[in-house]
């Protein structure tokens, strides 16, 4: 009887990881978009072509004025369980990397306030994670660490359960500002755990992030790239109530404040340990579980009944049963499948 559960069990978690959800990978030198998708008008970062405010369709086709997801798509929202004492919600944006090296992309649901991209006028638009005056350095300082949040934040502190799993030496390439002797004149590589999103990433992504946070707020917010043809203004984008996004151009200092919508890279073991809130997950970040995490994993984390609202399978689960004593039609119920007939209450055993 042994030998047959041992194998029932191997038969279960190859079945369980066919499922797979694919991520395009996170963002290289060759990726980013620059000219010319860039066209100037005073200080806003045009396309050339009126359909861009239409349905964006192709992220290369489209530049600075399209039109986008007013709301997130929240088949790729989550919230950890533990969540500080507040509800943040996360979105899961990408993948890369194999095995237990894997990584994820992650980008926060709201914003966290107001902020100046930097504290003196005309300074360089560089995200630079080194210097005390920039965004990039109060976001992997006093923001990561939970002591600071910005003007207007919805949320009191940034959740503290990333820190441990955050990939403090990612290299996020930016796109250069193409303005001779500036240190960042070219495409670029920046180390830092926390970020903002670059114009290329934006673009990318924009079938998942929306032009409001999840609680509604509309986010005009930095982005990490400084603009081509500027060295001391960031950009920023403008969305109007329908969706159409406007990138402007902005001194970095001053008073200049806009939303912060921090992003992050996180390891593998992030979701292997955390518990996630399942009623609130969505089908994405559940797909993505099934895919790369194997059922023990998954089960050393969640319960029979959170399981099968995952996705996985009721046979598989079945298998499991032995320490939560759970019956087959109980999780037949449970994960919304109906019986063919009633069954008595019996508790399997993996022994």
């Amino acid at each position: 009887m042994k030998k047959f559960i041992s194998l029932l069990l191997v038969m279960c978690v190859v079945l369980f990881n066919c499922c797979s959800v694919t991520f395009a990978g996170e963002i290289g030198q060759a990726d980013l978009l620059t000219q010319p998708y860039y066209k100037y008008n005073n200080q806003s970062i045009l396309y050339t072509d009126s359909s861009a405010t239409t349905e964006a369709t192709d992220v290369t086709m489209h530049g600075g004025i399209y039109k986008h997801n007013v709301n997130n798509n929240l088949n790729y929202c989550f919230k950890p369980v533990e969540n500080n004492s507040e509800e943040q919600p996360f979105l899961l944006l990408d993948s890369s990397g194999e095995g237990d090296n894997k990584k994820y992309f992650i980008l926060a649901g709201n914003d966290y306030g107001k902020k100046q991209f930097h504290s003196t006028s005309s300074a360089a638009a560089y995200f630079n994670p080194s210097n005390p005056n920039c965004v990039a350095y109060w976001l992997n300082n006093d923001f990561k660490s939970g002591t600071s949040v910005g003007e207007d934040s919805p949320h009191t502190s940034f959740y503290q359960g990333f820190n441990d799993y955050i990939d403090t030496e990612h290299l996020w390439w930016t796109e250069g500002v193409n303005i001779e002797n500036a240190p960042h004149k070219d495409a670029h590589q920046i180390q830092a755990g926390i970020a903002l999103l670059s114009y290329t990433e934006f673009m990318k992504y924009h079938n998942i992030l929306g032009t409001k946070g999840v609680n509604g707020t509309s986010l005009y917010m930095w982005l990490r790239t400084g603009p081509i043809g500027s060295s001391s203004r960031a950009i920023r984008i403008s969305p109007s109530s329908s969706g159409v996004v406007t990138f402007y151009y902005t001194e970095t200092g001053s008073t200049s404040t806009f939303r912060v919508r921090p992003c992050f890279w996180i390891t593998r073991d992030y979701f292997k340990n955390v518990k996630l809130d399942v009623a609130t997950m969505g089908s994405e970040v559940k797909k993505m579980l099934l895919s790369d995490y194997t059922i023990e994993e998954l089960s050393a984390v969640y319960s029979s009944e959170e399981l099968a609202q995952i996705g996985v399978e009721v046979e598989t689960l079945y298998s499991l049963s032995n320490s939560n004593m759970i019956t087959k039609a109980q999780i037949a119920q449970i994960a919304g499948k109906a019986e063919q007939s009633a069954e008595n209450p019996v508790a399997y055993h993996l022994s």
